[in-house]
């Protein structure tokens, strides 16, 4: 999903969805790189 340019140069969200418990994530990316992607969901697996 694609944000304004307003924010802080972040202009992407990525959301992650636990499909057991259906608990939603939202991470502010400035980019689509895969080490930005990487980095979120290392971030919401390291909450369990």
């Amino acid at each position: 999903m694609e944000i304004s340019r307003r924010n802080n140069e972040f202009c992407w969200i990525l959301n992650v969805i636990d499909s057991f418990t259906k608990f939603l994530w939202s991470y502010k990316l400035k980019s689509k790189a895969a080490i930005e992607i990487k980095k979120s969901l290392e971030n919401s697996f390291v909450n369990f």
